[in-house]
């Protein structure tokens, strides 16, 4: 009898032990533990699990400024890590981001950033919006997607050819061959832009920007912006990744 409540005690004190190691966790160890820290990162980094600050941080290429993590409960319940966040860096909005050994996933009301933000090189500049998003990637491809996409006042980077001040692109997130996938169309007048967005699980984006309507004029502005003459219109394919 005394050995089973010498067990017992052994068990609560390891559980009690346990729970406290869990709840005083920092929070860079829990990133780098999870390998988060290979998709964040930041100047310094404070506080626990359950209530900390990345300093100056980033997601990839976005800047997240001074952004709030916490771990999420659920998420935990089910096996996976998972940490709320809240940023106002250059993406600005909150939502959860899960890991797990086989996969991770993002879900948010609204996020917000713009489109420059993942590369200076890109030929559209604009604020792209995402509402409703909830992304899953499962043994390196898309598992799900879904969510709505606009991107305010479009403009291309380079060259001269305008666009109207409203000007938008709206879509939608899916799954692609394996890639999650935005198709983006708007149009002003004459002008017809479509744009095709893929990003796989490692973060590799691709983006492929057809422009039609553009007039007499097409040839000399589409060169300006880098775009390539095609049957129906202009075409420019940019790659990139996210997480560099």
């Amino acid at each position: 009898m005394v050995g089973a409540d010498m067990r017992l005690k052994f068990v609560i004190l390891a559980i009690f032990v346990t729970v406290l190691l869990v709840v005083t966790m920092p929070l860079r160890l829990a990133l780098s533990l999870v390998q988060a820290d290979r998709w964040f990162y930041a100047a310094r980094v404070d506080g626990t699990i359950w209530n900390g600050v990345l300093h100056a941080g980033h997601l990839g290429r976005l800047s997240l400024g001074d952004a709030r993590l916490a771990l999420n409960v659920p998420a935990l319940l089910s096996g996976r890590v998972g940490f709320g966040f809240s940023a106002a860096g250059a993406l600005k909005g909150s939502g959860i981001a899960v890991l797990s050994g086989n996969g991770h996933a993002l879900r948010a009301n609204a996020l917000r950033f713009p489109i420059s933000a993942l590369s200076p090189s890109l030929p559209l500049e604009g604020e792209m919006r995402l509402s409703g998003i909830d992304v899953a990637f499962r043994d390196g491809a898309c598992h799900a997607a879904q969510g709505s996409v606009m991107v305010k006042k479009v403009r291309l980077s380079h060259g001269s050819m305008l666009l109207a001040p409203d000007f938008q692109l709206r879509g939608a997130l899916g799954c692609a061959g394996g890639d999650v996938i935005m198709r983006l169309a708007g149009r002003s007048g004459d002008i017809a832009l479509r744009s095709v967005i893929r990003i796989s699980a490692t973060g590799a984006y691709r983006m492929e920007n057809r422009i039609q309507g553009t007039g007499q004029c097409g040839d000399a502005m589409a060169a300006e912006a880098g775009f390539q003459r095609e049957v129906d219109g202009y075409a420019r394919v940019d790659r990139g990744n996210l997480a560099l």
